[in-house]
């Protein structure tokens, strides 16, 4: 079902979601001076999203879009119950400032501060809004700090992720409220706990500390690779605002392909022109399982089916900061890799054959006791 927009006398068809969205942006009452009478870009109404050739044509131009906003409004959905209260405490200066002092004083967390933490990790943390591809430089790249909008609150982006980090993240931190804990948590609807947010800080903090010119493609569909795209062709396009200039345009923005080509152009990119790209890929998996796009050769991941585990210290914090644990090797291929069609071709160095192989004793004879 769709619903009716009217921007300078044209008529655009709108999701029902959206419209609600413009509705509340309309009427917000919480941040008057950061949305109203401002001009606002919509992808989804700034852009024909059934027209190929102009999606094509805008991606390029996505990345100065961003740049050029002052902020970014990011919508989480319906703030209800216990999500409306949870927005409501976060605007509020006093409860921010004194949950800042938990670590700082070492006191313990209140009954308001618990409900808090919980309400953030099983309901905000867990809507959709975070999962989706396009979202990584809608919080990159604005100037400001973004804004989050719930129902009818907003809260600074700053101030959220800082609550999260201040806040205490499971029962154990504080021994001495376990039992207020069990209370708090048993009157608020169990669901999954997440942290999704977290890894969306990690990266903007890096591309701020870093600068885009250090933003090359294999790092950034590191990052972008957890997250979730409708068209799997989104996993590169969706994110090239961030990609360093040197690399973004390199990359052609095509919906014509298939999604094995589109991904086999990306990564030969990496493979031909990144420094180290056996290092700048270590983040992601290249087992290829069933539905994964047809034809697509072993040296390209499939973006649309990756896993989780040590992403945060291994994608965000360590490949982009430059740990030398994992930004650095103690040997690298002086020959860079080529290609003969799809077929990846690396030089090696040949130091012998292999004439035997025996078992070899280092103890000597001697065993444990």
């Amino acid at each position: 079902m769709t619903q009716r927009l009217y921007i300078d006398g044209s008529e655009i068809l709108i999701t029902p979601n959206l419209e609600h969205i413009i509705r509340v942006l309309l009427s917000h009452e919480n941040g008057p001076a950061a949305v109203r009478g401002k001009a606002i870009w919509i992808d989804a109404a700034c852009i024909d999203q059934d027209n190929t050739k102009e999606k094509e044509q805008q991606i390029p131009l996505m990345g100065q879009i961003y740049r050029q906003a002052i902020r970014a409004l990011m919508w989480l959905g319906d703030a209800e119950g216990h999500a409306d209260w949870a927005m409501m405490c976060m605007s509020d200066p006093d409860f921010c400032f004194a949950a800042s002092t938990l670590n700082k004083i070492r006191r313990s967390p209140t009954a308001d501060e618990i409900r808090l933490e919980l309400i953030m990790e099983e309901d905000l943390e867990t809507r959709s809004y975070w999962t989706r591809v396009w979202i990584g430089q809608e919080m990159t790249l604005p100037r400001n700090d973004p804004l989050i909008l719930c129902g009818r609150h907003c809260v600074a982006w700053s101030c959220y992720v800082n609550l999260l980090q201040w806040l205490p993240d499971h029962r154990g931190v504080y021994p001495e409220v376990a039992d207020l804990w069990d209370d708090v948590k048993a009157s608020i609807p169990r669901g999954i706990s997440s942290r999704s947010s977290w890894m969306h800080r990690v990266f903007r903090e890096a591309y701020m500390d870093l600068g885009a010119e250090k933003m090359n493609l294999a790092a950034v569909l590191n990052f972008t690779s957890f997250l979730g795209a409708s068209n799997p062709r989104d996993y590169i396009h969706g994110s090239m605002g961030i990609v360093r200039p040197e690399d973004a345009r390199l990359v052609i923005p095509t919906y014509s392909k298939s999604v094995t080509e589109v991904f086999k152009e990306a990564f030969r990119i990496v493979w031909l022109f990144d420094p180290n790209p056996s290092i700048a890929l270590k983040g992601l998996s290249f087992h290829h399982v069933e539905g994964s796009p047809d034809g697509l050769p072993s040296w390209a991941p499939d973006l649309s089916n990756q896993i989780l585990p040590g992403l945060l210290e291994d994608r965000a914090g360590d490949r982009l900061r430059g740990n030398p644990r994992v930004g650095r090797a103690t040997w690298q291929s002086p020959t860079w890799p080529t290609f003969d069609g799809d077929i990846l071709l690396f030089e090696a160095v040949e130091f012998d054959e292999v004439e035997k192989i025996e078992t070899v004793d280092f103890n000597h004879g001697w065993r444990p006791t």
